[in-house]
């Protein structure tokens, strides 16, 4: 046995003889869980700890130790992980809280343990952990009540509570798990690391997740893309729900706030993401005890046709198919159903249906080429049979290797039938709505898998720093010349512009002009031109040029913006305006005694597409992906908006399609070799029938 939690000997540092303390009971689970192993005992004040030797000092034990398990005060951590790496113990798991979780000081302590790690190659899980359980072993080296039953599912939880709820649920359902991790605070272990560890582990079908934030997204979606396609990754990530997001300094950056940007990578790495604590729950229900949907297409039966409609809305809200049965899956039914019973999908069997006819119909029905899954739904009457119904469901659902999932509504009445439906392990939701969310996660999962199984992992770009942008910018500004420069050395076509470095340049030309044009206010402080009245369309004639000069000029002097200028363009008609933005999703990066600690490196760059204009904030006509992307990619994205539609020819209207496609790839392109941009803004894209042009374009480093 190898790997990561797979010792060969193991020191408990903070045994007690008191059985309360948190030491102490992380021996007791070790001992009970069989662990094979060497295992022994540190605390300065005991000999003898539950029938364990006990030594003062790690470094005292006279065999070699694998693996160090620390629970003391958070005083002595940074001290006992300094004799750990004297003793040459590889892997220390420490339990101990009180780090950055509880403020400033905290933060230092363990940014002293990051730099143990730094030097020495110490590996820690931890600190404020739960521990972990490896059940291939055997080993619990958790404080949990509750222990795990052996399985094929691996669930890695940053948070200690979600952790022994999710551990006393699984034992509950008797859901088996291979490996359960409790991360805490990851200074050196962390989500990536378990993602290779049980990834390259074949035992390993499926991995949980319960994540608050990524070490190193970048790297994250990398490994997750590559193990994806065989196996599932679920992640629970909470924050969806918080404050609104600090201004940022461009329309792209308002709209790609944090959540939209891991939503894109979590599906980019081909995970699935869930809301809730009971979504996750549910669909490790379906994981562990059903096969796994082969397609989309879902067959209903119930005995209430009022439910059985909205069931149907459900399924197709979550990208589901609920079609109407060929005419010969109908007439099986007609033979076995009463005249007024409907035989379309969904299958209503009436208020008086027994357990019999539940039995008939979906053993037909399962049976059939045209169904990948099938949600039963029963709602209590006074001739249903639900403990029946519910024994011949699990009966047929044995038979074949197609997911069957229950919805029994109601209360007392079907609790036994309930009841049943767990331990026999077929997936039993309160609401069908909730049957809705997790097979149509699960569907979404296996179609992407569909999708990329020709596809290589993507590899993240490797930093390419432009300094001639950073010599230009002004207060993190790139200037509008320098843009358009860079722009155009990637062959991204610009509408014709002249910029004026004053009103008296401007006006000295406006008997030249080819009207109508469009004016606009140029200063690197001016970000929503919007906002300000700063920009002029239409303008028709020299009287309307010298008017709208003259308010621009007086909206920079009363803002202070020494310098501005004025930007002259061609008034583009009958055309689409869309927006095409990058966001680079920064690092967070620690201090301490003069080392610099990554806390957290960030997803890289985000790539933005949709609706542009003055409403593109309100529209939120958006999608997002991580670069690089291809041209494949790419029409995939614009895909994937309702302004793609429009593009791709609504009503028989078509754009350049396949030239925004061109944008969107020279932009990738455009990052690549420039790292160092932290936002890029092309609002609007002008697309016509046959052209696009960058309009306005802003560039931030």
């Amino acid at each position: 046995m190898s790997g990561l939690y797979a010792p060969e000997s193991i020191a408990v540092i903070g045994a007690s003889r008191e059985p309360d303390k948190i030491g102490s009971v992380v021996l007791a689970n070790i001992l009970a869980s069989g662990y094979s192993g060497r295992i022994f005992a540190v605390n300065p004040h005991a000999d003898i700890i539950q029938g364990v030797d006990v030594y003062a000092s790690v470094t005292r034990i006279p065999h070699p130790v694998s693996m160090a398990v620390v629970a003391v005060p958070a005083r002595f951590v940074l001290e006992v992980l300094e004799e750990c790496v004297m003793k040459g113990v590889k892997h220390a798991v420490v339990i101990t809280a009180g780090f950055a979780e509880t403020g400033e000081q905290g933060e230092q302590k363990e940014l002293e343990i990051a730099a143990l790690v730094k030097r020495s190659g110490i590996k820690i899980t931890g600190p404020n952990c739960l521990g972990f359980i490896n059940t291939e072993v055997p080993v619990d080296a958790t404080f949990s009540q509750t222990s795990a039953h052996p399985g094929n599912i691996a669930y890695v939880s940053q948070s200690g509570a979600m952790g022994t709820s999710f551990l006393d649920w699984a034992q509950k359902n008797e859901i088996g798990l291979s490996h359960f991790v409790s991360v805490g605070n990851k200074v050196s272990v962390n989500e990536n690391d378990l993602l290779r560890e049980f990834g390259a582990n074949p035992k390993v079908k499926t991995l949980l997740f319960y994540l608050e934030d990524f070490v190193n997204g970048q790297e994250f979606v990398y490994e997750a893309r590559r193990i994806t396609n065989d196996k599932p990754v679920v992640i629970l990530k909470p924050g969806k729900s918080k404050g609104a997001q600090h201004a940022m300094a461009s329309h792209t950056g308002s709209i790609a706030g944090d959540e939209r940007i891991i939503d894109a990578a979590l599906e980019d790495a081909g995970c699935i993401r869930v809301d809730t604590i009971e979504a996750l729950f549910n669909i490790t229900k379906l994981i562990a005890w059903q096969p796994l949907p082969k397609g989309n297409r879902v067959a209903v039966i119930t005995n209430a046709g009022g439910v059985g409609i909205q069931t149907v809305d459900d399924l197709e809200a979550q990208g589901l198919h609920v079609i109407p049965f060929a005419e010969k899956l109908q007439k099986k039914l007609e033979v076995i159903l009463p005249e007024e019973a409907s035989t379309a999908n969904p299958v209503d069997l009436l208020g008086d249906a027994l357990a019999e006819r539940y039995r008939q119909v979906l053993d037909i029905v399962i049976r059939d080429r045209s169904v990948d899954a099938v949600l039963v739904v029963l709602t209590p009457q006074r001739v249903t049979q639900s403990l029946l119904t519910a024994k011949y469901v699990n009966e047929i659902a044995d038979a074949h290797n197609k997911p069957v999932v229950a919805s029994f509504l109601g209360g007392e009445s079907i609790r036994q039938a309930v009841d049943f439906l767990d331990r026999e392990q077929i997936p039993q939701f309160s609401f069908p709505n909730d049957a809705a969310v997790v097979l149509g996660e699960l569907v979404k999962w296996s179609t992407r898998v569909k999708e990329a199984k020709r596809k290589k992992p993507k590899l993240y770009m490797p930093a390419k720093v432009n300094k001639t942008l950073e010599a230009a910018a002004v207060g993190g500004t790139v200037p509008l010349a320098a843009a358009q420069d860079l722009f155009r050395s990637y062959d991204i076509s610009l509408l014709e512009s002249t910029v004026f470095e004053s009103k008296k340049s401007l006006l000295a030309e406006k008997d030249n002009l080819p009207y109508p044009m469009v004016l606009k206010l140029v200063h690197p402080k001016l970000i929503h031109k919007t906002e300000f009245k700063a920009v002029r369309l239409g303008i028709k004639n020299e009287l309307e040029l010298e008017n709208n000069a003259r308010e621009l000029d007086d909206i920079a002097k009363s803002q202070g913006w020494n310098g501005h200028a004025f930007e002259l363009q061609p008034f583009v008609e009958d055309k689409l305006e869309i927006i095409i933005g990058v966001k680079k999703d920064m690092p967070v990066l620690k201090e301490y005694n003069g080392q610099t600690f990554v806390h957290n490196a960030g997803f890289g760059h985000v790539l933005l597409f949709g609706a542009g204009g003055i409403y593109t904030e309100l529209y939120q006509d958006v999608a997002l992906q991580l670069l690089p992307v291809t041209k494949k990619e790419a029409l995939a994205l614009i895909s994937n908006t309702k302004i793609g539609s429009m593009i791709s020819g609504y009503r028989g209207k078509r754009y350049d399609l396949e030239g925004v496609a061109d944008v969107l790839t020279a932009v990738s392109k455009l990052i690549k070799f420039n790292t160092n941009i932290t936002q890029l803004d092309i609002n609007p894209l002008f697309v016509t029938r046959d052209k696009v042009y960058a309009a306005d374009i802003k560039v931030f480093i």
